[in-house]
């Protein structure tokens, strides 16, 4: 992949501009910077793939879009507290059957 110098989208290697700002890659001096870039690039993935931590500064989101997330995230919850109701039911349904007092 080549990164493009001027715009970041990702290339594929035989492309001669980028598809996103279209920046000429034939140029020698836009060459070197690809190069260079795209050996930081791999540097920085090979380090996040040793590492695999994540860390989240700053959501730039506009606010319907998180509004629709949020609706989202509490419709996919639903399923999840069925699932663990159902769960907490045959548990208690197990100890009361073995601890009855008659």
């Amino acid at each position: 992949m080549i990164l493009c110098p001027e715009c970041n989208t990702k290339n594929l290697n035989e492309s001669k501009e980028c598809e996103k700002c279209e920046t000429n890659f034939d140029n020698e001096d836009v060459l070197n910077q690809l190069k260079d870039l795209n050996r930081k690039v791999t540097s920085v993935e090979n380090t996040t793939r040793e590492n695999q931590s994540v860390a989240i500064h700053n959501i730039d989101m506009p606010f319907a879009d998180m509004v629709a997330f949020m609706v989202k995230w509490a419709i996919a919850a639903i399923p999840a507290m069925l699932i663990l109701s159902l769960i907490g039911v045959v548990i208690s349904m197990i100890f009361s059957s073995l601890f009855r007092i008659f």
